[in-house]
């Protein structure tokens, strides 16, 4: 089939249309990024997307989940969607934002795909500089206890 263009978006945002021939294509979940709002026809029909997943670190109230599980067959699979901050805005850091929601979707499913759309290539070595510091949290909230 190859890569198909869709003119009317310029290579940005998504429509109703686009999400129909994807799905044609048995594409079961899309993620998303920065740009997912440049069709300003989306901001009316964001949240009845099912099968849309917008940035969890964005503000809350932002249309659409960050998150969402979907049914493949049997499984259960979740779809996390993240953005970086450097070169991309002022949004809660992703990894944070993640770590708060991890546990509800770990009572539903096992398996959770991150798609982390970021721009700069250090934003993305970035859980193991936070490793550190999170474990300083963990035994100092046990310590609280």
């Amino acid at each position: 089939a190859g890569f198909k263009r869709y003119p009317n978006c310029e290579g940005f945002g998504f429509t109703r249309k686009i999400e129909a021939e994807l799905k044609a294509l048995n594409i079961n979940a899309f993620t998303s990024g920065n740009h997912i709002f440049q069709q300003k026809e989306i901001m009316g029909y964001f949240d009845e997307l099912n099968s849309l997943v917008r940035p969890w670190n964005y503000p809350e109230d932002v249309p659409g989940k960050g998150y969402r599980i979907f049914r493949v067959n049997d499984l259960k699979i979740a779809v996390v969607n993240s953005i970086g901050r450097v070169f991309m805005g002022d949004f809660d850091c992703p990894f944070r934002a993640i770590k708060k929601v991890l546990a509800d979707i770990q009572k539903e499913t096992p398996i959770i795909l991150v798609d982390f759309h970021a721009e700069a290539t250090s934003e993305k070595a970035q859980p193991e500089k936070e490793a550190p510091a999170a474990a300083e949290e963990e035994a100092e909230s046990k310590d609280d206890k």
